[in-house]
């Protein structure tokens, strides 16, 4: 930096910096070298450290001010604060806030750095929007209120009996609402006064409509005694009438919403443990209207409908309802049946992440007119239309399947999930992530999900597939020719034998799989043979492109031999594997010999 033209000639030698003109004028640089003159100087010692003081404060002031960052307009300052904190402004939070510093720390800190800064705070309501009320900092809220002026402000309760209704007058501000509360035998009056205080706010005839919100979030939790006493949460009856603006929408262990109108705009429906007054035809009804809707979680509400999800047909005959924007769908903690009939209505574009999953105790041969053999490959969960409905399954690029085993006689949920990674037309990654539920008792239930896995995902273009404890049982070396024949593209394969599979079944299910690959190798060839003339070429094998594939579990002689043929019979075709990976144990003989020929 340099000095100011003429600064050296506003002071004279004893003279005290005192005028704010200097100072204005007067670049940092150049106020330092004055400062180092002035402490030099002679002068009587008590006048000349008392001046040097006042002038250190005044330095520090313009040397603050003459930083870059503060050179820049008031609005790209705002907006930098905003991405240092992002806690500060309107936008979705991670977790629950409870008290008023969790969101204005951040501010506080920002403000204890200067004065411009502080001033710039101050003066914005947008920092100050964010309303946490506390029975024990009654004036902290009245503050925040004071300085968010005529601002949109999000609110963040959590119920006391004693808290002011401070909201009712700000009702037309009111742009996120987050309400919790307990239902709770032992303070019936925390209750009500919860209940009522939400009441009055979302549907009371008293107070007026909520024109700004566009955020609702209501969660209540409530113990089996409140359910068992008529304790539950009343309906708060939301209506599109009252809340014209609403966009997302997050209700849990609240009705669901009977006004089909309200659905309309919404942009975000999570329901979590919701009772329904409608039918299954009305809420799907409802759920046809959300044509901007970008992501939708039902947990633990659909089997709540007042019909019978067992008796809709597996394939309905109203058309599938069409999510035009939908980013993300996700659906748990519901039946097989329940899953795959609500699935059955919907269209989820290609470009959406699912994440499905059954609730506990799911018994998997229990609901085979759930569809087929996909039943058994992702727990009856996918519908027997999902060629029509789940567009995502067409774009799979990796494929990870897995069995949880349990020893005893209870079994867990079953999952299955599709999430896209990267952004690039070349650098996409579609991963299909599954599970099996199995215990002792359903081993034998298990074959055929092998053909359910072509039946599911045969017309994506999968380039890697993981297989996590396979064993003799669900497969046979057709069902692997089939899958090899399925996905021409395969360029990585990993199959691990079942730790809770006899070693002889686990070795008979790696031998079937490359016994598979053999026999579609095989057949490609010979179809192609018998086509044309000359040899063959490499694009005739089946999964001409696999280069890479591990295997893990136990293994004998014929499992190596079968490995082997596979492997030659492939380079003979021109088709090499540049890379195996053997995890085996229990192991009879060494693979050297048996690949020596």
């Amino acid at each position: 930096m340099t000095c100011a033209s003429g600064s050296e000639s506003t002071l004279g030698p004893t003279s005290v910096l005192t005028t704010s003109q200097y100072w204005r004028q007067s670049t940092p640089q150049a106020l330092r070298q004055q400062i180092a003159r002035r402490i030099a100087q002679p002068g009587a010692k008590e006048e000349v450290a008392k001046a040097i003081s006042n002038e250190r404060l005044q330095f520090k002031t313009l040397w603050n001010r003459s930083l870059p960052i503060n050179q820049l307009p008031y609005e790209l300052l705002v907006y930098i604060f905003i991405l240092l904190h992002p806690t500060v402004t309107v936008g979705p939070y991670v977790g629950v806030l409870t008290s008023s510093r969790e969101i204005f720390q951040p501010t506080l800190e920002l403000m204890a750095t200067c004065r411009l800064w502080r001033d710039v705070i101050v003066d914005t309501p947008a920092f100050w929007s964010v309303v946490v009320p506390e029975r024990w900092n009654a004036k902290w809220t009245e503050f925040s209120l004071a300085r968010s002026r005529s601002a949109p402000i999000e609110v963040w309760a959590r119920v006391w009996p004693d808290r002011p209704r401070f909201a009712y007058p700000l009702v037309h501000r009111i742009r996120r609402l987050y309400f919790y509360f307990r239902v709770n035998i032992a303070l019936p009056s925390v209750d009500n006064s919860g209940k009522d205080w939400l009441f009055q706010l979302l549907c009371g005839t008293q107070v007026p409509a909520m024109p700004a919100l566009e955020v609702l979030e209501l969660e209540t939790t409530h113990d089996e005694r409140a359910q068992t006493r008529g304790k539950t949460p009343n309906d708060v009856n939301l209506s599109q009438q009252r809340l014209p603006r609403l966009r997302s929408l997050t209700l849990t262990g609240i009705p669901a919403p009977r006004d089909a109108a309200l659905y309309a705009d919404l942009h975000t429906l999570s329901l979590t443990s919701c009772s329904h007054s409608l039918s299954i035809d009305q809420f799907l009804d409802a759920l046809a209207l959300c044509t901007r809707l970008k992501t939708l979680c039902l947990h633990e509400t659909l089997d709540r409908l007042s019909e019978d999800w067992k008796q809709r047909d597996p394939v309905p005959r109203r058309p599938p309802i069409h999510f035009p924007y939908l980013d993300s769908l996700e659906v748990s903690q519901h039946g097989s049946v329940c899953t795959s009939r609500f699935l059955s209505h919907i269209h989820v574009r290609a470009s959406a992440q699912l994440e499905i999953s059954t609730r506990d105790h799911t018994r998997v041969p229990t609901h085979r007119d759930a569809g087929a053999s996909i039943l058994l490959l992702a727990g009856g969960m996918v519908p027997p239309n999902h060629a029509a409905t789940l567009a995502p399954l067409a774009t799979v690029t990796d494929v990870d399947v897995s069995t949880c085993w349990s020893c005893d006689w209870g079994i867990g949920p079953a999952w299955f999930s599709v999430a896209r990674t990267g952004t690039g037309a070349t650098d996409t990654t579609v991963t299909a992530r599954m599970s099996m539920n199995m215990t002792r008792a359903d081993w034998g239930a298990r074959r055929g999900w092998v053909r359910g896995l072509v039946e599911l995902l045969g017309r994506a273009p999968v380039t890697t597939l993981l297989v996590d404890h396979v064993d003799s049982r669900p497969d046979s070396v057709a069902d692997w020719a089939a899958v090899f024949r399925a996905f021409p593209r395969l360029e990585c394969l990993v199959v691990c034998a079942s730790e809770y599979a006899q070693d002889s079944d686990g070795a008979v299910g790696i031998e079937r799989m490359f016994l598979g690959l053999h026999a579609a190798s095989v057949s490609a060839t010979a179809t192609a043979t018998a086509t044309r003339t000359g040899a063959c070429s490499p694009a005739a094998v089946a999964c001409p492109h696999l280069k890479r594939s591990g295997v893990g579990g136990s293994a004998t002689m014929t499992v190596y031999e079968a490995i082997r043929t596979c492997i030659v019979y492939r380079g003979r075709q021109g088709v090499v594997l540049e890379e195996l990976e053997l995890y085996l144990t229990r192991c009879c003989g060494d693979l050297s010999p048996a690949l020596g020929g």
